[in-house]
This record gives C-alpha cells, sequence and structure tokens, in this order.
C-alpha cells in the first residue's frame, strides 16, 4: 500500500473512531483525496464520521471539500446515515428515522453549545444567546465560532460500550471491523455470538477465540478484561476448509465479508 492510500485509509479509521486531532494532523498533509471510497464498501470519511455521530469532524470534513452527495455501495449518503441531530445539522440535512424530528418552535441546541467547555457558561446562558437562532443556520454558526484544528476537549465516550477489532483467522482478507458490545451483557458466550453475527460465520465452525497477539479466550472473566479496540479473531475448525468454498470464498482460507474503513 502506498503513502497516499494509507493516509486515507487513516484519515476513515480516525473518522470512525472520532480522533479529530488524528484528522487534522491527515488533511494538513494536502496530499489527500478526503472523498476517498473503501473498495469495499465505498464509505468514505464522511460516512463514518456521520454515522457515529463524530460532527466536528463532519465539519471539518465538509470544510475541506468533502462531498456530501456521495453514495457507499449501498446507495446511502452520509446524512442518511447520521445517528444524532447534531450530524444531521451540520450535513444540511433532514432527521432520518433515527432521530426524533423537531416539534413546532422547539429550539434545536446542538451538544457544542448546550455543554460548552469551561469558561464559556452554562446550559442556559448558551440558549439565551441563541433562542431565536433559526435551525437551518445552525451549522453556519459553528462553523464561524471554532477552527476545527484547534486543540479539543475530548467527547464523553459510552462508559456502558467496549468496541472490539475483529476478523477471522488466517483468512484472505486481513481487515478487521470494528464490533460494538454492551458491557453490562459481556461474557464469553455474548462475545462469541456477536462476533459469529458480525463476522457471518456459524457457531458450530469456531475452534477458538483468540486476543492478539497470542492469548485464548476461554471464560468470561477472560472478555470482561478486554480494553477498548483491543483486537481478537476468530479461528477456525479444519471442517470450515470443507465449506469454505459456499461460504468463505477461497478454499485455502475462509473469506472474511466485510470491512471498516
Amino acid at each position: 500500500m502506498d503513502c497516499r492510500k494509507r493516509l486515507e485509509e487513516e484519515l476513515r479509521e480516525a473518522a470512525a473512531t472520532g480522533d479529530e486531532e488524528a484528522v487534522c494532523a491527515i488533511l494538513e498533509k494536502g496530499s489527500i483525496d478526503v472523498n476517498a471510497q473503501h473498495q469495499i464498501n465505498g464509505w468514505t470519511p464522511l460516512h463514518w464520521a456521520a454515522q457515529r455521530g463524530h460532527f466536528r469532524i463532519a465539519a471539518n470534513l465538509l470544510k475541506n471539500g468533502a462531498d456530501k452527495t456521495i453514495k457507499n455501495n449501498k446507495g446511502e449518503t452520509a446524512v442518511q446515515l447520521a445517528s444524532d441531530s447534531n450530524t444531521v445539522a451540520v450535513l444540511g440535512g433532514e432527521p432520518n428515522g433515527d432521530v426524533k424530528p423537531l416539534k413546532d418552535g422547539q429550539s434545536f441546541v446542538p451538544n457544542y453549545l448546550a455543554n460548552p467547555p469551561f469558561p464559556f457558561g452554562s446550559l442556559h446562558q448558551q440558549q439565551s444567546l441563541i433562542e431565536n437562532l433559526p435551525r437551518e443556520e445552525i451549522s453556519s454558526a459553528y462553523h464561524r465560532s471554532t477552527s476545527y484544528c484547534q486543540p479539543y476537549i475530548n467527547m464523553k465516550t459510552d462508559s456502558d460500550e467496549l468496541v472490539v477489532k475483529a476478523r477471522v483467522a488466517n483468512s484472505a482478507e486481513t481487515d478487521f471491523i470494528e464490533v460494538e458490545l454492551d458491557r453490562p451483557h459481556l461474557n464469553f458466550e455474548f462475545l462469541v455470538t456477536t462476533l459469529c453475527k458480525e463476522l457471518e460465520v456459524k457457531r458450530e465452525l469456531i475452534q477458538k477465540v483468540r486476543k492478539l497477539p497470542d492469548t485464548i479466550l476461554r471464560k468470561d472473566k477472560d472478555v470482561q478484561r478486554l480494553k477498548n479496540l483491543q483486537e481478537v479473531e476468530l479461528v477456525l475448525s479444519n471442517r470450515a476448509i470443507s465449506e469454505s468454498s459456499r461460504n468463505y470464498g477461497p478454499a485455502v482460507s475462509p473469506k472474511h465479508i466485510d470491512v471498516v474503513y
């Protein structure tokens, strides 16, 4: 993979994980296609930022030439994947089915105004400043209010969610996918069942689950010690080889169906 392709991959990953600092650093290099699509799923950095609700990154990408009309391989634009009202507003779209539409007369208060970093005032003070601001001006107001590559305060993460990077071992496809797991339900069986579903692998074909680089997961406590963005892989039994032509692609190794970035 050449340097340019690698940077495009890193930009998609940074947009997906919400790493604003990395996004700024990559964009500042100036020799990258901000609209580069993944060769398999067609997702751009803007698709990932929208789907994960990283509205600051989405705004930065738009400022640097991201095209919000580009569709992925399923025909979806970034705004159609947007997971929260802040991101929808930044992209200039209408709320989708997953975002509650605003009621008549209801003010739209983005998180960056509702929860300003100290010492920029309380929620009441911020609301008083924007109570007469039309919804269509929220996005442009945000663009005017900040330089996106300035130092930032990390957004709050959901402590009830664990994200692991998963793939099928010894597969021709070496990319990982990110899988979200609810910590309250986290145990060995839940992990295996979820990974099988996400990677489209039959449960009976699993020989073992490996925490990279070299640790086997065997019980609930092993799984509960996993850290965020830990890399894991499913190791398939020999039986999987006989079914590979039907389920996994090349006979020499199972094919990993999906990719993340």
